[in-house]
């Protein structure tokens, strides 16, 4: 996103451009006009990043509208799995192994990671002992997280007795860390930016139907 995100430095898409469709209070009262004025700045943006050149390939974009007959097809959630992990805030698409999938890589990046993904970064703390890693639920402003070059040459690893190995690569995220059980699919230990994508991987690429909720019944 850093190279098209740069293209927009002082681009200004106005909301009106065919004419306001709200009211005073901020209201959408013409939907009609609002998808005209949201396609005009659509169309904005695919012909700014269409003049785009990104590692030698020409960038296409094109608006899609509303009721428009063209598709992206998405690929399969199989596919998926292999080459793309999800956190909060970052997302990784890696080659795989398969070079009938993804042809050959043109970087060295296995040796520095045998799998292609980043790990999750952890906190360390410096004791008496030596180097440990504290629990999440234990990080004090004294702990730091060191840069991955240094995490990746210390052989630790943090661990979780009530997550799988590796465990979620937000589990040092405090704001979401209620909400990391549900994000983790059970059968593999893959770990989802949110519990939606979780729930389609279980169904897609496990059979796994989460149980519907059912009325208690009432014991006399």
């Amino acid at each position: 996103m850093a190279p098209l995100s740069r293209e927009l430095s002082g681009v200004v898409l106005p909301h009106e451009h065919f004419g306001s469709h709200l009211d005073a209070h901020g209201r959408t009262i013409d939907e009609d006009l609002e998808i005209e004025n949201f396609k005009f700045a659509g169309e904005v943006l695919a012909e700014i990043w269409s003049e785009l050149t990104i590692d030698n390939y020409p960038v296409i974009a094109e608006y899609f509208g509303t009721g428009s007959e063209k598709s992206v097809e998405a690929p399969s959630l199989e596919w998926y799995a292999s080459h793309v992990r999800e956190s909060q805030y970052f997302l990784q698409i890696v080659k795989c192994n398969d070079v009938a999938c993804c042809g050959l890589l043109r970087s060295d990046l296995k040796n520095i990671l045998p799998d292609g993904f980043f790990p999750a970064p952890f906190p360390m703390r410096r004791t008496p002992t030596g180097l440990t890693i504290p629990e999440p639920e234990e990080v004090c402003d004294e702990d730091t997280f060191p840069p991955f070059l240094l995490r990746n040459a210390i052989n630790m690893k943090p661990k979780a007795a009530t997550y799988p190995d590796p465990p979620p690569y937000d589990l040092y995220c405090p704001s979401i860390n209620d909400q990391l059980t549900g994000r983790l699919c059970a059968e593999c230990g893959l770990y989802f930016a949110s519990k939606s994508n979780a729930a389609r991987h279980k169904k897609e690429n496990h059979g796994v139907r989460l149980s519907e909720k059912t009325r208690p019944s009432k014991i006399l």
